[in-house]
């Protein structure tokens, strides 16, 4: 039979917390540091959900993925009003992965990947708090061990979209001066005056025009007055009025179809509640930034849109 001193206990502690000292430096988690001002626009955890991550671009009309399942994290970030380019803005981001231990399994950019096939097959956080513009963004799956991470940049005019997939093991985020994350659960305004002043954009719903037509109507429409009426008080300010459309027809007739209907806008606001032409500038995207897919009839109607944004 062993007897225990306390000679040998001790010296099965010193042991114990040398190992403990070794270990605990590996356990560490070094944070991912982004970029400051980036704004958190989205958080969600699921303790057991199904994540299909892209392991190729889009070809021979599918895209290769592999289901991931377990505990999910998503988050998507915004970084506004600015210069950097999308590269430049997930350079130092994939830099602190790699050094993490990350190893990228895909990595490709707008039409490489597959341009619109490949955006609307693969998993995106809704707008507005992720924006992804199909002719400008850049999609990187990473892995390490059982870990698990997809990257997916946008930029939208000077604003910059961050979307972050993880399963097996979320990254801690040093979120030093970050402003607090919103939930699934908390919906953008749907007041156009309050949208303006709270994000500096917003959606002019309950405009329907059909395809091919930027036929407005008479209205009322009460996206207009609220917009009307934020411009009536606020006299200093201008804005630019968006036009979308969906993805029927070429590129060129879309876009000037997309411009005709942020005209239509324009001029209703100035028939109709006397605001100033001077103080709005009009431009069309045609299908380049949908917001849904073009595949259903609903999707379509969504994306025929105008969007206002401020220009102080």
């Amino acid at each position: 039979m062993m007897t225990i001193t306390p000679k040998a206990v001790s010296r099965f502690l010193s042991a114990l917390w040398v190992q403990l000292c070794l270990i605990a430096p590996a356990m560490a988690q070094t944070p991912l540091v982004l970029p400051d001002p980036i704004i958190e626009q989205f958080s969600e955890t699921q303790a057991f959900g199904q994540y299909n991550m892209p392991l190729d671009i889009w070809k021979n009309a599918a895209l290769k993925t592999r289901t991931v399942t377990g505990e999910l994290h998503k988050s998507a970030w915004k970084l506004p009003q600015s210069l950097l380019e999308i590269n430049q803005f997930a350079a130092p981001i994939l830099s602190q992965l790699q050094n993490m231990g990350f190893n990228a399994l895909l990595d490709c950019q707008s039409a490489q990947c597959g341009g619109f096939d490949f955006r609307f097959a693969t998993e995106v956080i809704d707008p507005p708090f992720m924006y992804v513009d199909t002719t400008r963004y850049r999609f990187i799956a990473l892995q390490k061990d059982e870990q698990i991470k997809t990257l997916l940049f946008s930029k939208s005019g000077n604003e910059l979209f961050l979307q972050i997939i993880e399963a097996g093991g979320r990254t801690l985020i040093d979120t030093t001066n970050l402003p607090s994350a919103q939930t699934k659960t908390e919906m953008p305004p749907k007041d156009v005056d309050t949208a303006l002043r709270q994000k500096g954009f917003a959606i002019l719903n309950g405009l329907a025009f059909d395809s091919g037509s930027e036929a407005l109507g008479r209205g009322p429409f009460e996206s207009l007055i609220s917009l009307a009426e934020f411009l009536q008080t606020e006299k200093e300010v201008n804005i630019i009025l968006v036009g979308h459309t969906d993805n029927k027809g070429s590129l060129e007739m879309n876009l000037a179809l997309s411009k005709r209907r942020a005209q239509a806008v324009a001029g209703y606001l100035a028939d109709e509640f006397g605001i100033d032409p001077t103080r709005i500038i009009v431009q069309g995207v045609a299908y380049l930034s949908p917001v849904a897919s073009n595949d259903s009839e609903a999707g379509q109607r969504q994306n025929k849109r105008v969007e206002v944004v401020l220009q102080r």
